[in-house]
């Protein structure tokens, strides 16, 4: 006789949320997007993601899971594994984030498309598009099948174009950037500029809450001059004012010129990776760790890929994971997996009361 076990999955906010700032904006000469990320775990790879790769996209529930072939190679900020990025810059300049989103959150269901978790979005946006209007224009394209985040995307381009796409009440809301600069914490858009028309003349500056860094950042990107050429050590410093005790790295796209600069909580010395520098036809797997002295890039390989997996799990202990397949997945894209474990679960979303507790700035 076969047993099926029924996981319900309870997703609701988190008592302490995890704090994430980013901004996008247009300088004289060039186009730049800057993040802190915010987290309790440091442990990360940047890895090399080759094009001409076909993929599958890993099945955590359905029959319906999108397969494509990768057409544009990128730099990926990695802390669950290959093919699950936080974020990342493709070879064509487009920049795509994703933050925390602790207010409604449910993302819609589009008819007749095919199916992807909200990582692997990120992933696939970078293999395919080279601008926020192609992103934008296949948006309905893909059903977000969420695994453990309720998030918010932030994309830019080479065009100084950007765009902050949300999921309230089931649908789509796509926040185009109207002005030199646009900017995201983890609350949604509409409630973030609410917050501001009322608080901006009285700032918390003690306050690391996602509206008050939303007030934070606006005032300090308010003080960049982006009529003449800026220099990233500015948006570094444009940063500063949302950091939190979380903060793991803070980074900058130089997106014109296609170049990273980051640091680490470790290590504070900023480091830069330029795309230009790398082949992404080989098919040669290499990544970096984050918080090391210097970049080296190596050889990516499977126990490499196992041990964010591990960590992840160690960390987070999400239960309805199969993380031995989701590891062998990662390194394998183009094989068909299901993960089983999660397939059998179902989603009930449950509203709390919670007193947050909030994050002070330093």
């Amino acid at each position: 006789m076969r047993i099926s076990v029924l996981i319900i999955i309870i997703l609701f906010s988190s008592i302490k949320v995890s704090a994430c700032s980013a901004f996008m904006c247009r300088a004289k000469n060039s186009v730049y997007f800057a993040k802190n990320f915010d987290w309790q775990h440091s442990h990360s790879y940047i890895i090399k993601n080759d094009k001409n790769i076909f993929k599958n996209g890993y099945n955590f529930k359905g029959d319906n899971t999108v397969s494509w072939t990768s057409k544009y190679g990128s730099l990926t900020f990695n802390q669950i594994g290959k093919e699950f990025p936080f974020g990342g810059m493709n070879e064509a300049g487009l920049v795509v984030k994703q933050l925390w989103n602790q207010d409604d959150c449910e993302y819609e269901v589009f008819e007749h498309s095919k199916t992807i978790s909200e990582l692997e979005w990120i992933q696939y946006q970078l293999d395919n598009y080279a601008s926020v209007d192609e992103v934008l224009y296949a948006l309905k394209q893909l059903t977000i099948i969420p695994v453990m985040a309720k998030v918010h995307y932030f994309i830019a381009d080479t065009s100084g174009k950007s765009a902050i796409i949300e999921f309230i009440n089931g649908k789509t809301v796509v926040i185009e950037s109207s002005d030199n600069h646009q900017l995201i914490t983890n609350s949604n858009y509409k409630n973030s500029q609410n917050y501001w028309a009322t608080h901006k003349n009285n700032l918390d500056k003690t306050s690391g809450s996602s509206l008050d860094r939303y007030c934070h950042l606006t005032k300090s990107i308010s003080e960049l001059n982006l009529d003449d050429s800026v220099d990233p050590k500015a948006l570094f410093k444009t940063l500063l004012p949302t950091r939190t005790t979380q903060t793991q790295w803070s980074i900058v796209y130089d997106i014109t010129a296609k170049e990273i600069q980051f640091l680490s909580r470790n290590n504070p010395n900023v480091k830069t990776v330029k795309l230009h520098d790398f082949n992404f036809e080989n098919n040669n797997s290499i990544a970096a760790k984050i918080n090391s002295e210097s970049l080296n890039f190596e050889a990516y390989t499977f126990e490499k890929n196992k041990s964010l997996v591990d960590t992840f799990h160690e960390n987070f202990g999400i239960p309805y994971i199969d993380y031995e397949k989701m590891n062998a997945y990662q390194m394998q894209p183009e094989k068909a997996l299901k993960d089983d474990a999660f397939e059998n679960t179902i989603n009930i979303k449950v509203n709390f009361k919670v007193k947050k507790t909030v994050e002070k700035s330093h």
